[in-house]
């Protein structure tokens, strides 16, 4: 800031050595060379170099602006061209009157981009930006601070590293920096310093953070005419945390109000704190209060530290419980060991409870260090807690270290309960990844509860090990042992427990099929949950309501529920794990919600949320949450006909199964494959896939969607009978849960094969009930091929007036749904292939194709938008009224989803729309 046209220099330096050619600036170099001596070495030879002040400074200096003027249009008359200035609170007064002077004179062409730091902001740049605004010059764009996920991303970019940063460290950083990216990048700086390297991340223990030598200046900077009464508030309050309260300074520091709120308002001038209530002051970054402490010794600040703890604690003698982070890392700070941890503990404990992981890993760790100090201190249940926390997050294998730490402690200090609660933990971590290493903990922790005596822990035993034979398809071991431990907590008054034990009996009997059932069980925990505010069970009995209502994985059974209600819950339970910040329950409401969202057509959201799913499950490592979103992403992707993409992510599923052991998911991810190459034409490889494992009889969950695609894959196979005997058996085995429509799946299928065996009447009935009961229900993805299929079976009749009728149905079904899938591949392979599905004589043609959701004439009219021509043009080719065409137009961008009439003209460019001649 002390140096003359600073900016402007650098801008033009850094042009002269960059990729600009050196010709294009050499005209102007000379002149320039009075504000940017590096501009002399493009001074072509026969130019004599004349030294500034030759004539006079002032001439010098208008002279050389004059030419930077000229320079600049010049750039501009060649090409489009960008003057961009960073860090303007940083700039010099001279280079931003030349900044203003640019503005004002810039040439069509020409863009400045101006960036500052606003709470950096100096009387020069104040001046520049109110005369930029004055004379309506520019426009300012402000930049919110990045949000949690977004720091993750750029501490992803920075570290050039696919995967997420350490929840422990990525909170930390997102907390001292407010989301500010200098600061962030700053702070990242300053850790990698600490690890010594990328992969020394895993290992760092983060106790303190360095603070950053670029924000140490800035403190310097707002500092330094401070009067030395705000210094020392100044230091006082940084020890006393990022937000502090007037009342505590004033007992601390022994002054008045109005003369420590007279101090206060220094430090608000100096941008250094803000006033958030009258009370209750915060400093502006967290970084900024770092930067404070770091300069007072380590005696001041255990002092300091320990007379605002004592009188924290005198203050809410009585009701700790209100400023439990605060004592506890004071008292850290203090160096009272005995008093940090059990604050420390207690702080953890309630930021659990509070659906707040990565805070309580934050106390958890103090309260671990605190008991390391001490030693001979029982810790078993904080690394427990720990390790909860890490699991949370979605941090699995630093979730068992701590588990498997907590079991060691607990058995050494014969903390049996503890211990109990460990196994439970364990179970339920190893379920992730392998079931048959869960089986044993929950064996062992049942014994070690009925040796313990405590119902309650009984109840919870009886309940994961119930929920384990569910998971490998032992439905009905499950309903005994949980319907046992229903019974305990429903005896001894345990509200929670009886609520999350009928969660699981959901989920039991949807695994055995018996959808009536289970949506008793779940409205009933819904209810108590809420009830109760246990957010945890709620997000996981929320998501899993929806199997229920005849998804991907449950079409082939009748429905409890509609689809669009399974959907409602399941975009509740997501929005209820992103407010927790639980991973693992993220990835298992989004991929719920994509098996639910794709059967009613809502494609492009059921794609987004499978590929998230998928995301999240590989990084937090949890094996079952990725075979399950793998298997969502190929159900969406066959549905859309885009077989050979569905068949990657389904074969990855299968295969992470088999790893896995996990015979209900090998089941699913084999039944949904058969599906995928039926879809695609190859029979033979579908058979292939499913005799070797071909169930006899439907069974329960996978087992029953592995007969259903199997009736398929025979049906195409060329063996109609077996296939019609086996739609009857599922029909057969399926439970009704109340009055309502035949099941689609079934009637389509037993339609197809009567068709085939050449029963064309008897087929025309039973499509026409799955056409009727698809739509009834909300399953698009059936609606469209029941109807194809009638338009099929109508035509063989010989009835062709009834067979348009349902052709025309199912292709304006399909011009709903095209517009639901992502333009481009997926959406004309979809429209190309559909086609296919229905009888020749009624399939559209090419060009009606290619229009889509458009009707004919409004085609014509987005051809003639491309050609670029204008309403009133377009209605004397067309012979119609210019009103016309403008609703013509307004119809066309609306069935597209579309803005403006330029994307209009792109999408018929991009779909081949051809125009009438002129």
């Amino acid at each position: 800031a002390s140096l003359p046209y600073s900016a402007v220099s650098r801008l033009l330096e850094s042009a002269a050595g960059g990729d600009l050619e050196s010709t294009r600036l050499a005209p102007f170099a000379a002149e320039l060379a009075i504000l940017a001596p590096g501009m002399v070495k493009l001074v072509p030879g026969d130019v004599p170099k004349q030294a500034p002040g030759d004539i006079s400074p002032d001439w010098d200096r208008r002279r050389a602006l004059d030419t930077l003027a000229r320079c600049v249009r010049a750039l501009c008359e060649e090409q489009p061209t960008v003057l961009a200035f960073d860090d303007l609170h940083w700039a010099d007064a001279s280079s931003l009157e030349a900044i203003l002077r640019l503005a004002r004179e810039a040439a069509p062409g020409c863009m400045l981009l101006l960036t500052y730091r606003d709470d950096e902001r100096t009387a020069s740049l104040d001046s520049l930006l109110a005369a930029l605004d004055r004379e309506r010059l520019g426009a300012e764009v402000s930049l919110r601070r990045l949000t949690l996920d977004e720091v993750d991303r750029m501490l992803k970019a920075t570290l050039g590293s696919e995967r997420s940063t350490r929840a422990d460290i990525l909170h930390v950083i997102h907390r001292l920096t407010g989301g500010n990216p200098f600061f962030v990048e700053e702070v990242l700086r300053s850790i990698l310093d600490a690890a010594g390297s990328i992969e020394g991340l895993d290992a760092l223990r983060l106790t303190e953070i360095d603070v950053p030598r670029g924000v140490h200046e800035a403190m310097r900077r707002r500092s330094r005419d401070l009067s030395a009464d705000a210094k020392q508030v100044l230091s006082l309050a940084a020890v006393a945390g990022a937000r502090f309260e007037l009342s505590l300074l004033q007992e601390l520091l022994g002054r008045s109000e109005q003369s420590l709120v007279a101090l206060l308002k220094e430090l608000v001038a100096a941008q250094l704190v803000v006033e958030e209530t009258p009370n209750a002051f915060a400093f502006r970054h967290a970084l900024t209060r770092e930067a404070v402490r770091s300069q007072l010794l380590h005696h001041e600040r255990r002092l300091l530290s320990k007379q605002i703890a004592e009188t924290l604690e005198r203050a809410r003698e009585g009701d700790a419980d209100l400023r439990l982070s605060d004592l506890a890392m004071h008292y850290y700070e203090a160096e009272d060991w005995e008093k940090a941890f059990e604050y420390s503990r207690r702080s953890g404990e309630r930021a659990m409870a509070l659906y707040a992981p990565a805070e309580a890993l934050a106390h958890l760790t103090r309260a671990i260090h605190c008991a390391d100090r001490l030693g001979g201190i029982d810790c078993s249940e904080v690394y427990r807690l720990r390790g909860a926390a890490h699991e949370a997050v979605g941090e699995l294998e630093a979730a068992r270290l701590d588990y498997e730490e907590a079991a060691i402690r607990a058995e050494a200090a014969g903390n049996s309960r503890v211990r109990w609660r460990v196994l439970l933990n364990l179970g339920l971590l190893w379920a992730s990844r392998d079931y048959a290493k869960s089986e044993p903990y929950y064996r062992e922790a049942l014994e070690l509860a009925r040796a313990l005596g405590e119902p309650a822990a009984i109840a919870h035993s009886l309940n994961r090990l119930g929920n384990w034979h569910s998971n490998v398809g032992d439905a009905d071991r499950a309903l005994e042992l949980s319907e046992e431990a229903l019974a305990i907590f429903r005896a001894n008054g345990d509200l929670l427990g009886t609520a999350q034990t009928l969660d699981l009996l959901g989920m039991t009997c949807v695994q055995a099929m018996r959808f009536g059932a289970a949506l008793s069980y779940y409205r009933e925990a819904i209810a108590l949950l809420e009830r109760l505010d246990d957010k945890t069970t709620l997000a996981s009995a929320l998501a899993s309501i929806q199997i229920g209502a005849g998804t991907y994985q449950t079409d082939m059974v009748a429905p409890a529920l509609s689809l669009a209600e399974g959907a409602a819950f399941g975009e509740r339970a997501l929005t209820l794990a992103r407010q927790m910040g639980a991973k693992s329950a993220e990835s298992y409401a989004l991929w719920q919600l994509a098996f639910s969202l794709g059967p009613q057509g809502e494609y492009a959201r059921a794609l987004e949320c499978a590929e998230e799913a998928v995301r999240i499950a590989r990084e937090i490592g949890h094996v079952q949450w990725e075979i399950a979103a793998e298997c969502s992403f190929g159900a969406v992707l066959t549905d859309i006909l885009a077989t050979d993409m569905s068949q990657v992510h389904l074969r990855r599923a299968l295969q992470l199964a088999r790893e896995m052991a996990s015979n209900g998911w090998i089941a699913q991810a084999t039944a949904l494959l058969v599906e995928a190459l039926v879809a695609g034409r190859d029979v033979e490889s579908a058979i292939d896939l499913y005799m070797p494992g071909a169930p006899e009889q439907p069974g329960a969950f996978g087992t029953r969607q592995l007969y259903a695609a199997g009736a398929e894959a025979v049906l195409a196979s060329g063996d109609p009978s077996r296939a019609l005997a086996m739609a009857k058996a599922l029909e057969a085995a399926t439970e009704v849960p109340g009055p309502g429509q035949p099941v689609a799946r079934l009637r389509r299928l037993q339609g197809r094969a009567l068709m085939a065996i050449g029963q064309p009447e008897e087929a025309i009935a039973l499509l026409a009930e799955a056409a009727k009961a698809a739509r009834a229900h909300g399953q698009l993805s059936h609606a469209w091929r029941a109807d194809a299929e009638l338009a099929q079976a109508l035509l063989l009749s010989g009835r062709r007036e009834a067979a348009k009728e349902a052709g025309t149905n199912a292709i304006a079904l399909l011009d709903s749904l095209a517009v639901k899938i992502p333009a481009g591949r997926l959406r004309d392979g979809f429209l190309e292939k559909a086609m296919q599905h229905l009888p020749a004589a009624l399939r559209r043609r090419p060009q009606d194709l290619a229009a889509g959701p458009l009707t004919g004439r409004e085609a014509e009219v987005a051809a003639l938008v491309a050609r670029g021509l204008t309403n009133r043009r377009i209605a004397e080719i067309l012979v119609l009224s210019s009103r016309t065409v403008e609703t013509h137009v307004a119809n066309a961008m609306a069935k597209l989803g579309l803005d403006s009439r330029s994307q209009l003209a792109a999408w018929a460019v991009e779909h081949g729309l051809q125009a009438p001649p002129l």
